[in-house]
């Protein structure tokens, strides 16, 4: 728990004011759209919104990068390495951390959408769109266990994205690259990204008529192209169903695969940082 708290302060003091800011200038955009400012003020309000939103995007990965590089690959890993922890856990804490700071930044990114667009989308006209959506298409639902597997399939995936950048600067401080550490592990990155949608595709070659065994499912999901699909009779919801849980099946192939290279690849960082650490 204190590796997580001075990670979250350590990190937290770049990325709440951020926030703060992002926030600030939509609710302020979104109010001279609606009360008809000069038309100069809004577009500038919006640039300015839009500047915020790539630095939100530049820190991210900036001290996605910085914060393991130097605090366990440089000077700062003599004292890191003292603490009496495994390095399986300072490398969690900052993959947890980093996470964190990513899903807030989505979270924090959509609410300055919204309070930027409440000008033009209204909450009614929102709920009345659902309402004749659900009208016209009775027999399309979206099934739980489908939004639960999409929303850990997600965070996996987020997971591996973190923990690969983590594997090839690691990669990268080997002894045997020299003092070039930054060059070798943006070559590392690249090597285990080609290494890894090789894997993808192969595996989902494999996998891809398993889930699709069901010819019924497999025909609804071709149907479902057809939007008069949704507003057909009970028996085509039930086709929807069978479609759906076809999909269920791929997000859940998704949620392992990023899961098992993730663990993986934590693992070798691990054996790295434990075995070949080179701070010089």
């Amino acid at each position: 728990m204190k590796l997580l708290k001075h990670e979250c302060k350590a990190t937290g003091r770049v990325f709440l004011p951020l926030y703060v800011g992002l926030l600030v200038v939509a609710a302020v955009a979104g109010f001279a759209i609606q009360i008809d400012f000069p038309a100069v003020i809004p577009v500038l309000l919006v640039v300015l919104l839009w500047a915020l939103y790539v630095s939100l995007v530049v820190v991210t990965v900036v001290l996605l990068v910085q914060r393991f590089y130097r605090n366990l690959l440089r000077d700062e890993g003599y004292l890191m390495f003292t603490l009496p922890v495994p390095p399986s856990l300072l490398i969690a804490s900052k993959l947890i951390v980093t996470c964190v700071w990513c899903v807030l930044s989505v979270v924090v990114g959509a609410v300055a959408a919204l309070l930027v667009g409440r000008s033009f989308l209204k909450v009614t006209v929102m709920i009345d769109l659902f309402e004749q959506f659900k009208a016209a298409y009775p027999y399309f639902s979206i099934p739980a266990t489908l939004v639960f597997w999409v929303i850990a399939a997600g965070i996996a995936a987020l997971a591996f994205a973190v923990i690969q950048v983590y594997f090839a600067l690691a990669v990268g401080q080997l002894p045997v690259f020299g003092g070039h550490r930054l060059l070798f592990a943006f070559l590392a990155y690249l090597a285990i990204s080609t290494a890894v949608n090789f894997i993808a595709t192969g595996v989902a070659y494999v996998a891809t008529p398993i889930l699709l065994r069901n010819a019924g499912a497999f025909e609804a999901m071709i149907a479902a192209s057809d939007p008069a699909f949704f507003a057909a009779d009970e028996a085509m919801g039930t086709a929807m169903s069978e479609a759906l849980s076809v999909a269920g099946g791929f997000t859940v192939a998704v949620f392992l695969f990023n899961l098992i290279l993730a663990a993986a690849m934590f693992a070798g960082t691990t054996w790295i940082l434990k075995r070949k650490l080179n701070l010089e």
